[in-house]
């Protein structure tokens, strides 16, 4: 096992089926189950927003908590060239100055 400095030790209590699972597929990979848990950890583990645009930010961790079929509807959605293009100033104003009421309800 390779040692990662500046680590806290974790105690865990795991099912049965499922340290075993875990257990077989770090032997298969070779490696030490530690090792296997912190790169599952990370993989699955929220975004940490403050590596995005501070104006950013907000809206990711809103995205974030919406569930697939909100996500879906978004991506789905469907917005003109004048849409997007006043949703992007309103954003960029957003950054500069505090948006009116009305600015604030276009944006949702």
């Amino acid at each position: 096992m390779v040692t990662m400095p500046n680590t806290i030790d974790v105690s865990i209590s795991l099912p049965q089926d499922l340290y075993e699972h875990l257990q077989s597929v770090a032997q298969a990979a070779d490696q030490p189950l530690p090792d296997l848990l912190v790169q599952i950890l990370r993989a699955g583990a929220p975004p940490d927003w403050t590596q995005a645009p501070a104006a950013l930010q907000d809206e990711l961790a809103a995205l974030h908590a919406l569930d697939d079929a909100d996500l879906a509807e978004i991506a789905q959605s469907e917005r003109s060239a004048g849409e997007v293009t006043r949703h992007e100033g309103l954003q960029e104003k957003n950054v500069d100055r505090a948006l009116s009421a009305s600015e604030r309800a276009e944006l949702a």
